[in-house]
């Protein structure tokens, strides 16, 4: 997700959201090209029907879902993301 977050810095934004600590928040901050978002509470995840972690959305800027990627399998998650990506934010 990172060189493609990066790629399109400006025109997509990607939040990475996770359930977990200070230290998932930390980890995850490394990436200068992610927004990490900490929900302790699972609020998030339960408002968008997760079914599975991780869960990928793409939105759009009027909070409409246009794409949910339900796990990640290395590099055929990441071309079906950068296709999604390409799709909905142009080349």
């Amino acid at each position: 997700m990172q060189p493609i977050a990066e790629r399109y810095k400006g025109r997509f934004e990607v939040f990475v959201v996770t359930a977990g600590t200070k230290g998932d928040l930390d980890y995850l901050g490394q990436v200068p090209a992610l927004r990490v978002l900490l929900d302790p509470d699972g609020g998030a995840f339960a408002a968008y029907g997760v079914t599975g972690i991780p869960d990928t959305f793409v939105v759009s800027p009027k909070g409409l879902i246009l794409e949910n990627i339900v796990g990640w399998q290395g590099d055929v998650s990441a071309a079906e993301f950068a296709d999604t990506v390409r799709r909905v934010a142009g080349p």
